[in-house]
């Protein structure tokens, strides 16, 4: 049925075509356009335009829009709902229309508070210790408590180059002076006497203040004749003036060797230096200083024939060669110009 009202409506729209004048035609008052014609005969005679009726017939949803009863009618889904929202015109709950300006906004109450005051950094001073570029210099050793202090060092004679005992240390004893070992500095006390021993106190970076003499063995090394024991050069705390040899904190062994402090005697006059060494039981035993140049030490040995038959060792003798004190300096003398 669609199909025949397709095709009557195609044959009345060619007829119209044919009707209507050309285009090159000059327009008179006689001639009219065909929509002049259609509306005057719809008004007149109820004429009814054909090609209304076809695109009604065919597409009748063309220039209207269809209800959803319609639309369900031919079959078709519902119309998607009208979105009645427009961006950017929509308002929020108590938001005014119109925007607020930067002016209106209320202006914050400084307060008469003093502010916190910000922390200035301090910068730690480097003290020459902690400065990688300051050479370690060996501190100067403590000065004893007494009105005759005495500070120098001590010469080895007896050696191929007769050297000082030096401030280097290895193992627990000192060595020779050399390039590496600068001389060991030494200061003490000479108000005892001549006869008297002394504490020789060195400033080696230690904590052990004394030079000292540490027995090598566990428990109280016995020097004598007939006896290979032996004591090394080294350090240890204070001992008393003529006490026997016992176990004290020493540089080579700590509390395992026994060690004594208070044993130089130096002779006044040539300023050599000797040993008195006490052995456990009081006795006091001949005594002979040996450098091992194997080890680099000094050892003090009771018996040089018996060290001798299991060690190797060279004869020396110490002296104490003190430190000039600078002299002072002599003010010169202000000329005076006389008036002429």
């Amino acid at each position: 049925m669609r199909s025949l009202s397709f095709i009557t409506g195609a044959i009345v729209l060619c007829l119209a075509i044919v009707q209507t004048p050309s285009v090159e035609a000059k327009p008179t008052a006689a001639h009219h356009t065909h929509a002049s014609n259609i509306a005057r005969a719809q008004q007149e005679h109820n004429y009814i335009d054909p090609l209304k009726n076809l695109f009604s017939n065919v597409f009748p949803s063309v220039g209207k829009e269809e209800t959803n009863a319609q639309r369900l009618k031919r079959g078709l889904t519902p119309r998607k709902p009208k979105r009645l929202h427009v961006a950017g015109r929509s308002l929020y709950a108590r938001q005014s229309a119109t925007p607020t300006s930067p002016d209106s906004l209320p202006t914050p109450t400084p307060t008469l508070e003093d502010p916190t005051p910000t922390p200035t950094p301090t910068i730690p001073t480097p003290t020459p210790s902690d400065d990688p570029t300051t050479p370690t210099v060996p501190d100067s050793p403590p000065t004893p408590t007494c009105a005759n202090v005495k500070s120098g060092y001590i010469q080895v004679t007896g050696t191929s180059d007769n050297g000082k005992v030096g401030s280097g240390m290895t193992s627990g004893w000192y060595n020779m002076a050399s390039k590496n070992f600068q001389p060991l500095q030494v200061t003490f006390c000479a108000d005892g006497g001549a006869a008297t021993p002394v504490n020789f106190v060195v400033a080696d970076g230690t904590s052990l203040p004394d030079l000292a003499f540490v027995g090598i063995g566990y428990g109280n090394i016995v020097l004598k004749k007939q006896s290979s024991s032996h004591a090394i050069l080294g350090s240890s705390a204070e001992t008393a003036v003529g006490s026997p040899v016992g176990t004290t904190d020493n540089s080579y062994g700590k509390y395992s060797y026994s060690a004594q402090s208070a044993i130089w005697i130096i002779d006044p006059t040539t300023l050599a230096i000797t040993v008195r060494w006490v052995n456990p039981d009081g006795t006091i035993p001949a005594v002979t200083l040996l450098y091992a140049p194997s080890e680099n030490n000094f050892v003090l040995v009771g018996d040089v024939a018996e060290y001798s038959s299991h060690y190797f060792g060279r004869v020396v003798t110490f002296t104490f060669v003190p430190i000039d004190p600078e002299p002072e300096p002599v003010p010169t003398p202000v000329p005076t110009i006389s008036a002429p």
